[in-house]
């Protein structure tokens, strides 16, 4: 059984460029490649730590508004380098969110990708 049939939740693609950024550092921590409620994966320039956890912020589209984002607490579970050997793929589990930003994510799933 691989990854996608143990989900509950499918993830959605992302067609556009969204930013995700690691509060703790103050940086981008890559681009948003798909998303569901309990988890995302993203693509990166740099080799994230894998096991750790990380305070996220998920920039939203303009259809949510000026300066938008969605705030949550995820763990880094595996990182595989892509075909750009310059750029690397990661997995995130969201492990911490209030409801609030679940709305946000939700409604992004729903209406915007």
């Amino acid at each position: 059984m691989n990854i996608q049939d143990r989900r509950k939740h499918p993830r959605k693609k992302v067609d556009r460029p969204l930013i995700v950024n690691d509060l703790d550092r103050g940086e981008a921590l890559g681009c948003l490649v798909d998303i569901s409620i309990e988890g995302l994966m993203l693509i990166s320039p740099d080799p994230v730590e894998v096991n750790r956890v990380f305070q996220l912020s998920l920039e939203l589209p303009e259809e949510f508004g000026a300066s938008q984002a969605a705030l949550f607490g995820a763990e880094s579970l595996w990182r595989e380098v892509s075909n750009d050997p310059w750029k690397y793929w990661v997995g995130f589990q969201i492990i911490d969110i209030a409801p609030e930003q679940i709305g946000k994510v939700h409604r992004l799933i729903e209406e915007c990708l």
